[in-house]
């Protein structure tokens, strides 16, 4: 029988390990990471439901898969996040959406919709700006005030542009919806 991972959780340790050894090969200066702030430090700080912390793009996991990697292939690997400061609408840009195709795709859409809502109150409440204050430690607690100010104007970058994003939608958008529920 064939046993595969069926998580999203390893996907990125294959893609970085892979993207490492092709920029080895190819005598590459970096690996390019392209996941924005809110994909890269929002499943750190707001675990959704009843997962764990998710730390696939955090600068400190890929600062120490970095080195890892660099050991193993005897030669520094270095990875890139030029969207870290960025959010997902300025790093990238929205394309038409289809018809729903399966039946779960909703319900990922619902979490995809709150885990935006909450990112955008992130600095609202103590809970939150202790998660904050918990990941620039962990991105560089040498320079936490810096990096901690970088997160909390993404936090208020996103919200202007979450906050945007839904207004532009009709008022019986089923978006809508869903957060004014939450």
């Amino acid at each position: 029988m064939r046993l595969r991972e069926t998580s999203y959780r390893t996907r990125p340790l294959v893609f970085y390990t892979l993207s490492a050894i092709a920029a080895d090969i190819t005598n590459a200066d970096a690996v390019v990471i392209g996941e924005s702030g809110q994909g890269a430090l929002g499943p750190a700080t707001l675990p959704f439901a009843d997962e764990w912390w998710f730390r696939s793009a955090h600068p400190a996991f890929v600062k120490r898969w970095a080195d890892f990697l660099g050991l193993i292939l005897e030669r520094p690997v270095r990875f890139e996040q030029p969207q870290l400061w960025k959010t997902k609408g300025s790093s990238t840009t929205l394309s038409a959406t289809g018809p729903e195709r399966k039946p779960g795709e909703r319900a990922v859409a619902i979490g995809a919709i709150a885990t935006m809502v909450e990112f955008s109150r992130l600095a609202d409440s103590p809970e939150g700006r202790s998660a904050v204050d918990r990941e620039a430690r962990l991105i560089d607690s040498g320079n936490l005030e810096v990096v901690r100010a970088k997160l909390v104007g993404l936090v208020h970058r996103h919200r202007t542009e979450w906050e945007g994003f839904v207004n532009s939608l009709p008022n019986r958008s089923w978006v809508r919806e869903v957060v004014g529920r939450l």
